[in-house]
């Protein structure tokens, strides 16, 4: 049974397409590829002997490079799509800097959310109450509009500490 998910996984990796597009000096480029050139299992009397998996050009110079995000095991027990998509999120926006800061309604977008914002609103409120997300400090701010134009509008703010806590993704 392992065997047959293991087959139908490298499947799923063989159908799975990137499409990019590199624009330099005036010139586009689009291009589409996999992330698994082939894959190949063999077995002898039954027995699985060995596995054989070539992976594309892109994504194997993208591993020499270092050029690939890492996840954190925890990131798998997150059950929430927009626990996943945050959490996506803030390991892509950290990089190099200290903190990353986005405005609510920026990152209602960013997520997809098509609920009100007032639920989405209490939503992160929840998970930055829990902070549960690994290698993730949220904190939620409030903050007045200083434009004339916006009469001092209140504003939220999701702000993540982009420092690794103790669980290291690596």
């Amino acid at each position: 049974m392992q065997y047959k998910q293991l087959q139908e996984g490298l499947e799923r990796l063989n159908g799975t397409l990137i499409q990019t597009n590199i624009k330099t000096n005036g010139k586009e480029i689009t291009k589409e590829f996999g992330l698994i050139e082939s894959w190949e299992v063999i077995k002898e009397d039954g027995k699985l002997t060995s596995i054989e998996v070539t992976l594309s050009d892109w994504f194997y110079n993208s591993i020499l490079g270092d050029a690939v995000l890492t996840i954190d095991k925890d990131y798998f027990r997150l059950r929430k799509p927009t626990e996943r998509r945050l959490y996506e999120l803030a390991r892509k926006h950290c990089g190099s800097q200290t903190v990353w800061k986005i405005k609510l309604g920026n990152l209602k977008d960013k997520l997809g959310v098509t609920s009100q914002m007032k639920l989405f609103r209490f939503n992160i409120k929840k998970i930055t109450e829990t902070n549960h997300l690994p290698n993730t400090i949220f904190r939620w701010k409030m903050t007045l509009s200083r434009s004339p134009a916006k009469s001092r509008r209140r504003r939220s703010i999701l702000q993540n500490s982009c420092r690794s806590t103790s669980r290291n993704p690596k």
